[in-house]
């Protein structure tokens, strides 16, 4: 599995509050009306949306520390982005 796309699917894990778990994470990307969180993960295919079991793995695989580190550089480049076009 692409590793971008485990950590867009952690990234809307952690951003909406609707989702509790992996496993009602997957089933809301299997929902027809979210094609829009199917295309920010990189799957525009309802079929082809990975399995709760790839974002354990990965999680487990990166690691806390290393993940949240990228998600805060990722939120802060975002952050400089924004500010920069205003």
């Amino acid at each position: 599995m692409d590793p971008r796309i485990c950590f867009r699917m952690h990234y809307l894990y952690f951003t909406r509050p609707e989702i509790s778990s992996f496993r009602e994470l997957v089933r809301q990307l299997k929902e027809p009306k979210n094609q829009a969180w199917r295309n920010f993960i990189g799957v525009p295919n309802i079929k082809k949306v990975p399995v709760r079991s790839c974002l354990s793995n990965f999680r487990a695989k990166v690691g806390a520390e290393l993940f949240y580190s990228i998600l805060f550089d990722f939120i802060a480049q975002a952050l400089k982005t924004f500010y920069c076009r205003c």
